[in-house]
């Protein structure tokens, strides 16, 4: 089972201080990492690096083959492979190049509809449509078939857009977000008052956050003045909120897995594609702003749980960098599988020597991630221009130009040189 949980922050999800009791158990019977790296800061990308195992540029401009997706190997070793998705930039039609069928490619069913009208009786999560935008859908189609077919070897693919769509959302989510927020120090006051600022609507079942037009994810916030505090605030509540509802739909998803039998046996993998800057996160120009298509820590650092079957290394957690790429590996090992060539590691194993360093890029510059976790990324617009992520902060000085040059001369000499996005004839 493959959960990928779009838009998902490693912060916001690894670093809870509370979470629902089948989450709970779910991380004690998984494999943690800590520092996990995406190689693109954008849906379709990045997950085109997570299926097919290969980095830029190779994800996005190989030939289509049956060997650009591990979901065919799966399927030639005899897994139902099912994909439940929830459209966007996960459409059947993108992924490896964006060509027929892109995405779409190993799964014997690949369903991306953003909503489902359940029968009568027959809604195991107990979320109302309206408290999720496409990640009930998903969780619920991936559970009637396990109830029918669950005895199979299967791989589902289960994508949801619930914590992207943060801009609006339910208000009991938003209510227990802002509890937690008073109780470590908030004040209600302040909040009321931006909510009035900023035009926050805050009704009786949602509540909905307007941003500046035009463009708000890539607009800079120095343009917002004054409002920019109290933007952050509700900007970062909703998001709360969204992780809230997103905690509890998971839980009770993992809840049906133990009720069907399939949990103790199931691989089960809880990641994400991106993060997501929240106003907190300073780019090239010293701003911040919202959205994740830029080259900051907050959109390429994302969570990684991995729980083998029967709790094998239950409870371990992995300090060493890894990336999204690495999942290839890191899962026909596990399951004894060979799932073709790639460029990513075994993340489990004890030790590992990468043959080509996790490399990214972003729509304002590309880079590495150093043996460390560091990061060294140069900009597009001014490739001497070098930035150097190291102890929890950006520099950008002549120390930080001078390693990152040393370590890109050693490691990857020719980085940036990404040839256009096109799939060759």
């Amino acid at each position: 089972l493959l959960i990928s949980l779009d838009t998902l922050r490693r912060d916001r999800w690894d670093e809870r201080a509370t979470r629902p009791e089948a989450l709970r158990q779910l991380l004690a019977d998984s494999v943690s990492f800590s520092r996990v790296f995406s190689s693109y800061a954008t849906t379709d990308l990045s997950h085109s690096v997570m299926l097919s195992g290969q980095l830029p540029p190779g994800a996005v401009v190989s030939p289509m083959t049956p060997s650009r997706s591990f979901v065919a190997a799966l399927r030639d070793a005899g897994y139902a492979t099912h994909a439940f998705v929830a459209g966007g930039l996960v459409r059947e039609e993108f992924g490896f190049g964006r060509q027929a069928p892109g995405f779409a490619l190993g799964f014997d069913f690949y369903i991306n509809e953003m909503v489902l009208d359940p029968a009568p009786g027959q809604v195991r999560l107990g979320v109302r449509s309206e408290e999720s935008y496409t990640l009930a859908p998903a969780l619920e189609r991936s559970l009637r078939w396990l109830e029918r077919y669950g005895d199979e070897p299967f791989f589902h693919w289960i994508h949801g857009y619930d914590v992207h769509e943060y801009r609006t959302v339910v208000r009991r989510y938003w209510d227990k977000a802002v509890a937690g927020w008073l109780a470590a120090g908030g004040r209600r006051a302040e909040l009321r008052s931006c909510i009035d600022r900023v035009g926050a609507e805050v009704g009786e079942t949602h509540v909905v956050h307007y941003p500046p037009r035009p463009m708000f994810r890539f607009r800079r916030v120095g343009r917002l003045g004054a409002d920019e505090p109290c933007h952050r605030r509700i900007t970062q509540l909703l998001y709360e909120a969204r992780v809230l509802s997103t905690e509890d739909m998971l839980a009770r998803y993992i809840e049906a897995l133990k009720s069907l039998g399939v949990y103790q046996r199931a691989l089960i993998v809880v990641t994400s594609d991106h993060g997501e800057s929240l106003l907190d996160d300073a780019g090239w120009d010293g701003e911040m702003a919202w959205g994740h298509n830029r080259s900051l820590a907050t959109n390429l650092l994302v969570p990684l749980w991995m729980k083998l079957p029967f709790g094998t290394q239950a409870g371990r957690r992995v300090e060493a960098p890894v990336g999204l790429v690495d999942l290839r590996a890191t899962l026909g090992a596990v399951l004894g599988l060979d799932l073709g060539a790639n460029d990513g590691v075994d993340a489990l194993a004890e030790t590992f020597d990468r043959r080509r360093v996790i490399e990214f890029s972003a729509s304002d510059g590309y880079g590495f991630v150093a043996r460390t976790g560091d990061l060294c990324v140069w900009n597009s617009a001014a490739p001497e221009r070098v930035r150097r992520f190291h102890d929890g902060r950006w520099t950008e000085s002549d120390e930080a130009s001078r390693i990152c040059q040393a370590l890109r001369a050693q490691a990857r000499p020719t980085l940036g040189g990404f040839p256009k996005r096109e799939v060759p004839e």
